[in-house]
This record gives structure tokens, sequence and C-alpha cells, in this order.
């Protein structure tokens, strides 16, 4: 388990005390584990500890964290893209597709077989394919996705920054090989954005029933199949970025950098599982209260958004004792448990401690309110 980092909540503390309570709303209605699940998937860099998925597969399992890192950039006709796959749960799986500064295709996503598109693999992940249940591993290991993200910024000269980016994750989490940046743009929940330095977001959301159960496989379309090249992982969500040019003015090459993170649950006969939790309420206000858009400049706004919405929803609906709160009370009643809520907590704060502005002074009262969680015996 996480220990708290007692340096970085006296810092994340000081800064509450200076903001204006909100009420005692969302400490009725959120659990420590509905918040990490919330911050992973609506600031999944913020969120430092692993997380898991509060529903009623609340099965003790080993809760990953991954995170990997790397450059690419757009091609000889100022034309790229970068694409992540968020069931890619293996270790060795492609889980990142990306454009390098000799691709020369048009605007559409394309496969890592597509010259100049390279893959990333993660070397991080505990198990690999043929550890899966569905292949056969004696093992048997399933695993769930429960949050993912992925953020890229420019990093060429400043001479030559230029173009858009467009940030898009499929409504319907469905593949993005083979669609054009033009059939992206059309949809509502596509965002562009001028070519910068400061980090641009894409984050993952479940959308359908059987992407919050557990997989039998490792990443492939339906979760159930293993994957092969022809074959391959869906790539929900990525960035198409267009019209990047040399100091000269034509059109070139524009370097980015990239990072993709990932939570991962998983279950079967493993090793270092620790509990989960139910908490049903806090779960449904994250899942009812999301954004439209799953892109951003800034994740803790998001955040900040997710909890107005919640607090305006919820209002004083909800009996004194709280429905998350004696969801964690019913489960995380040891001392373990309660250092593990300790390293939470510290986490989430210490994360908002790093933003500043209005989306700060949004998010930090919610922390207040929610540490007198962290007592519950």
């Amino acid at each position: 388990m996480n220990k708290p980092n007692t340096k970085r909540n006296r810092q994340a503390t000081r800064l509450v005390r200076k903001s204006k309570p909100t009420g005692d709303v969302l400490k009725r209605t959120f659990s420590p584990c509905a918040l990490d699940y919330l911050m992973a998937l609506e600031a999944p860099f913020s969120l430092k500890q692993p997380a898991c998925v509060p529903d009623l597969h609340s099965i003790p399992s080993k809760k990953v964290r991954v995170k990997t890192k790397g450059t690419f950039s757009t091609g000889v006709n100022g034309v790229g893209f970068i694409q992540c796959a968020n069931w890619a749960n293996s270790n060795g799986a492609q889980a990142v597709l990306a454009t390098n500064a000799a691709y020369a295709g048009g605007e559409t996503f394309q496969a890592s077989t597509f010259a100049n598109v390279d893959n990333f693999a993660q070397f991080k992940m505990p198990y690999a394919n043929t550890q899966f249940e569905g292949l056969g591993g004696l093992t048997g290991v399933q695993a769930r996705t429960v949050g993912t993200g992925l953020r890229i910024r420019y990093i060429g000269p400043e001479l030559s920054r230029s173009g858009q980016i467009t940030a898009f994750r499929h409504p319907d989490n469905e593949t993005l090989i083979g669609s054009s940046f033009t059939a992206i743009r059309s949809y509502e929940t596509a965002k562009t954005y001028s070519v910068q330095r400061k980090w641009v977001y894409l984050m993952y959301r479940p959308t359908k029933p059987d992407e919050y159960h557990f997989s039998r496989n490792a990443s492939t379309t339906d979760r159930f199949i293993p994957p092969t090249t022809s074959y391959p992982a869906d790539y929900e969500m990525g960035f198409a970025i267009t019209d990047t040019s040399t100091s000269s003015g034509t059109p070139g090459p524009g370097k980015f950098e990239w990072q993709h993170i990932r939570f991962v649950e998983f279950i079967g006969n493993i090793d270092n599982i620790s509990r989960s939790h139910t908490d049903l309420v806090g779960m449904s206000h994250i899942r009812n209260q999301m954004p439209e858009k799953s892109t951003t400049d800034n994740p803790m706004k998001h955040v900040a958004s997710i909890v107005k919405k919640i607090e305006d929803h919820v209002g004083e609906s909800l009996p004194a004792a709280g429905a998350g709160a004696l969801a964690y009370k019913t489960l995380g009643s040891t001392a373990v448990e309660e250092e593990a809520a300790g390293g939470a907590f510290a986490s989430v704060m210490a994360a908002a401690a790093d933003f500043a502005g209005p989306a700060l002074e949004s998010a930090l009262p919610l922390m207040e309110t929610l540490s007198p969680l962290l007592l519950i015996p």
C-alpha cells in the first residue's frame, strides 16, 4: 500500500485553509475510492497511486499504474497523428501508435503496418498475453481498465510552431484506424487546439457495459478474442495534427512529446492483491456528470466542473450518514485501509496543489469536505 506523503499533504492542506468551504454535500456523496476513480478518469496524470472501479465487482485485485512516454512527429506534408489503445493491458502490447518525420500519408489514422507509423509498446505491465485466462494461461489472469490518459505538447523550434491539434475520443470507443481527420472533426466531442507548448489531454471514458467487466484477454476489439496482426486492438482516442511547417513556412515535420498513463485492475491466481471497494452512489454521480468532451488543457478544471455539477444535482437530498461514507466505513475498516485512504487523500491534495487559478480555487474546497472521510474508524 502507498503511504501518505506528509510533506506534500501539509503543503496542500495550507492551500485548502485559504479556500472557502463549500458545505458538506460532497463528503456525504464520495468515498475515497470514488474520488480516486474520478481522478483516474478526469485527471489521470495527477493521481499518484493505483485506483479501482468502485462498482459491484469489488473483487480483491492487483492495482497497477503504468506511465510511458516518448516523442513523435508530423510528416513531410505537415500531417501526423498519435493514438492509443485503452484496453492494451498486457506487457509488450502496442499501446500507442504515432507518425514519424518521414510520414508521407494523408489525413487519416493508420495502423502500424503503414509506412512510417511507429508503435510504442509498454513494458511495465505485470502479465503477458499468454498469461491471460482466455489464452489458457495457468495464472488465469483477467484485467479491466480503470482509466487512461494521453497528453501531447510541441517541443520543436519556436519559429516553426504552427498548425492545429484535433483531440478526439470515439464516443462509442471504436477504433480510429481508417477514420479521416475530416470525419472526426464532425463529431461534437472533438476539439481543436492551436499547436502549443502546453500539454493537451485526452481521457478514456467507459461507454459500454463490457468495459466495466474484467476481460479474459489483454487487448482486443471485443475484449475476449486474442489480439493478432489481422485483428488488432482498438485505438479509441488520439490527436490529429495538421498544417505544421518549417521555419521557412513550407509544410514539414513538427516534433512533439507524448505521455500515456494507464490504471488497471488484475484478478486471478496472482500476488500483491489488495481490497477493492464499492461506492455505487459516488460512481453513479461521477458517470452522470461527466463532461461531453473528454479533452482539455486543464484537467483540474474538468474535475472542478464535475464537482460543481454534482453539488448542484445532489443538494441536500442524501441522508446525514452519506451513502458513500457508509460504503467506505463498511468495507474499509482495517488499519491498512485507513493508511491507504490517507495516502489517496494526500496524493489527490498534492495533485490539486500543483494547479493554480480558478480551477484550484474550485477544486480545493472539495478536498476539504472529503477529509473527514479519512477519519472513519
